[in-house]
């Protein structure tokens, strides 16, 4: 049923909840999709935990989805700009992990 990678069965070892999520985006976007889906969320997942958050790939998405960007468009500049509002700190964790931080509305990747 499930591809035979490492990470995909080390993936359904700490997560009990993958067949109830690879039945939901199954129904959604197909088989082949749905492991492709899953995957991601597991590495999304296990990218957190690396950092030491808790969080699941639900309320990952849920936090980022609620920072706000808007175009600003500068007098004699021929494109707008987009920025980024200031992120919650659950949001700036999150890009934390994810090698990112907002510097003045850009978002920009944090130096190793």
């Amino acid at each position: 049923m499930y591809p035979n990678d490492m990470e995909t069965q080390a993936y359904q070892a700490n997560h009990g909840a993958i067949c109830s999520r690879f039945d939901k985006y199954q129904s959604f976007m197909g088989r082949g999709l749905a492991y492709v889906a899953i995957h991601f969320i597991g590495l999304l997942e296990l990218r957190l935990a690396k950092a030491g958050l808790k969080l699941s790939a639900a309320t990952t998405m849920q936090q980022m989805r609620a920072l706000h960007s808007c175009l600003c468009w500068n007098a004699g500049a021929r494109k707008a700009i987009r920025k980024l509002e200031e992120p919650n700190e659950a949001q700036a964790q999150i890009m934390k992990a994810m090698g990112y931080e907002v510097n003045s509305g850009v978002l920009q990747k944090l130096q190793s």
